[in-house]
């Protein structure tokens, strides 16, 4: 019986991570420019609901390559439970903003995924990035099915 050929991603997969190709120095540019400009927007309460998502996305991509490299894992649980305090306050007010104590944690995090950006590999980080958009896509999902819900319990009453 023949075997099949690896597939590019088996191959990769298969790869010591030593020698795959990190993320060039544009897209970890890019990739600061976008912490930054919506940790800005968060904080100074200016973002729509779309930002939220965006910078939740931002953690739990920076999350699970934090898991695959077993570095920074710490830091980035701590971002997780501010990015769950974030998603519950918009679910309960409709706004978008930090408090003070969230706000610190989040620009320390901003340097977290930042390092993390400069360690990563493009297959880790794509995979990662794959992984958190469905992960926001049924977060998303679900605040806005309680939202509804609770709309509905308010006008019945």
């Amino acid at each position: 019986m023949k075997r099949r050929p690896l597939t590019k991603a088996q191959l990769l997969d298969r790869m010591p991570r030593a020698f795959r190709r990190p993320l060039d120095a544009s897209q970890r540019q890019q990739l600061e420019m976008c912490h930054l400009v919506n940790l800005d927007a968060i904080a100074t309460g200016l973002a729509e609901p779309g930002i939220l998502w965006d910078w939740v996305g931002s953690v739990l991509v920076w999350l699970r390559v934090a898991q695959r490299l077993q570095a920074g894992e710490l830091e980035m649980a701590g971002q997780l439970e501010v990015a769950t305090r974030l998603v519950e306050r918009y679910s309960r007010t409709g706004r978008v903003r930090f408090d003070g104590p969230d706000y610190q944690m989040a620009k320390i995090g901003a340097i977290v995924m930042q390092q993390l950006a400069d360690m990563v590999d493009q297959p880790t980080a794509a995979e990662a990035c794959d992984w958190s958009e469905a992960e926001v896509n049924r977060m998303a999902a679900s605040v806005t099915a309680w939202q509804a819900e609770h709309m509905q319990e308010a006008q019945a009453a």
